[in-house]
């Protein structure tokens, strides 16, 4: 999936932004939303690792475009690990 997420922080607030193809932005708001929902408020941590996978598996049938290498490239790549609801602070 390509979405970019940039995030920053100054005197101790944290702003996102999403950068998106056309098609990630769709699955986004259409597939992976709608399971991003049940798996931040799930406590049960099985669950919850089952909602992360299905996030995964949804966000890989997306497909990379073709400059996907050149836009890595512009900063540094994070990558997100799923979290117990402890962690998460649920």
């Amino acid at each position: 999936m390509l979405s970019i997420n940039i995030k920053a922080t100054k005197d101790g607030v944290t702003v996102e932004i999403q950068l998106h193809t056309p098609r990630s932005l769709k699955v986004k708001e259409t597939e992976l939303h709608p399971v991003y929902e049940q798996y931040r408020v799930e406590k049960n941590e099985t669950a919850r690792q089952g909602y992360w996978n299905k996030m995964v598996d949804i966000a890989k049938s997306i497909p990379r475009p073709a400059n996907y290498g050149a836009v890595l490239a512009m900063g540094q790549l994070v990558i997100q690990e799923y979290e117990t609801a402890r962690q998460a602070g649920l």
